[in-house]
C-alpha cells in the first residue's frame, strides 16, 4: 500500500508517562499521539504505546524505532537489543502494535483488526515524538523491525521515504529476517540507507535477492540460523504460521548485534 505517500501529513504530540509490569520487569511506557496520515482521517487510533529506553546524560542521542514481529513484545525488543543501544548512547523506543489496539499476538494468524498501514503509523508516530525530545539527535533516528516489522519497513516505510518531503524521514532501516517480497525487484525508486539481515535457513531467504536494475541495498547473511533466532523465547525449536523454523542461536545474535552496531555507528557516525 504506497496511497499514502502522497497525502503524508502530521498532527502530534502529546505524552503521558505510566509504569507497566511485563515480566516481572519494570518497563516504562509512553503513551503517544499517532500521526495523521491525512488531514481528513478520523477513523484511527488517537493514542499509542511504546517502551522507552535512555542512555543517562543530557545528549542529544541518536535514536531507534524498534518494531515486533508477530510474536508482540518480547524480551529480545524488551530487553535485550535495548540494552545493546542504550549501552551505545542511543535513545530506544519499541513501538506495541499490537498491545496499543488490545490485540493478542500470531498464536494462529494474524490478529484481526491489524494492517502493515497500522504498523508504520506507529512508526512515524514514534519518529515524531522522539524528533522532539531536547536530548535526542533528531537528525539521527533508524528504525528497526524484527520479521513482521521487518516487512513493514521494507514495504511500507522505504516506498514511504521515496516519496516523502521534508525532514519526516528515517535516517536509516533495518530489517531482520523478513520476506522481501517485491522490495529489491522495484524499479525506479530510492530508498533511504537499508540494511537487510537473513539468517541462511529462514524459509524467506531467497526473497531478499537482488534483481539487476533492483533496489540497492546493504544485506548480511548469517549462516546456519533460523527465524527469529535472536529470541531467547525459541530455545527449543517451533514453527509459526507460515511454517517457517524458529530457533534460538546465541552466536547468531551477537553476529547479528555486531553487524547492526557497526552499521548504525557508522550511519550515524557515533
Amino acid at each position: 500500500m504506497i496511497s499514502f505517500v502522497k497525502i503524508f501529513s502530521l498532527i502530534c504530540a502529546t505524552i503521558i508517562l505510566s509504569a507497566c509490569q511485563t515480566g516481572g520487569a519494570n518497563l516504562k511506557y509512553k503513551t503517544i499521539e499517532s500521526v495523521k496520515f491525512n488531514p481528513q482521517e478520523t477513523n484511527y487510533e488517537k493514542l499509542v504505546q511504546g517502551l522507552f529506553f535512555k542512555p543517562e546524560g543530557e545528549g542529544p542521542f541518536p535514536a531507534v524505532v524498534l518494531l515486533h514481529s508477530c510474536g508482540g513484545i518480547r524480551s529480545h525488543i524488551s530487553e535485550h537489543w535495548p540494552k545493546l543501544f542504550v549501552n551505545r548512547g542511543y535513545v530506544v523506543l519499541t513501538m506495541d502494535t499490537f498491545g496499543s489496539r488490545g490485540m493478542g499476538n500470531c498464536k494462529y494468524s494474524i490478529p484481526a483488526g491489524y494492517s502493515h498501514y497500522k504498523m508504520a503509523r506507529d512508526a512515524y508516530s514514534g519518529l515524531e515524538y522522539l524528533r522532539k525530545l531536547s536530548f535526542v539527535d533528531s537528525d539521527n533516528v533508524a528504525v528497526m523491525g524484527f520479521s513482521l516489522g521487518a516487512y513493514v519497513i521494507l514495504e511500507q516505510i522505504a516506498l514511504f521515504e521515496f516519496g516523502a518531503t521534508g525532514d519526516r524521514k528515517f535516517k536509516a532501516g533495518i530489517a531482520l529476517y523478513s520476506e522481501c517480497k517485491s522490495f529489491g525487484r522495484s524499479v525506479g525508486y530510492k530508498v533511504p540507507n537499508i540494511l537487510v539481515i537473513m539468517p541462511d535457513k529462514d524459509k524467506f531467504f531467497g526473497t531478499c535477492d537482488v534483481e539487476p536494475g533492483g533496489v540497492s541495498y546493504a544485506r548480511h547473511v548469517i549462516k546456519n540460523a533460523h527465524h527469529s533466532f535472536d529470541e531467547p523465547e525459541w530455545m527449543a525449536r517451533g514453527h509459526d504460521i507460515r511454517g517457517n523454523v524458529m530457533e534460538y542461536s546465541a552466536n547468531a545474535t551477537r553476529e547479528a548485534q555486531k553487524v547492526v552496531a557497526d552499521y548504525l555507528a557508522n550511519i550515524f557516525g557515533k
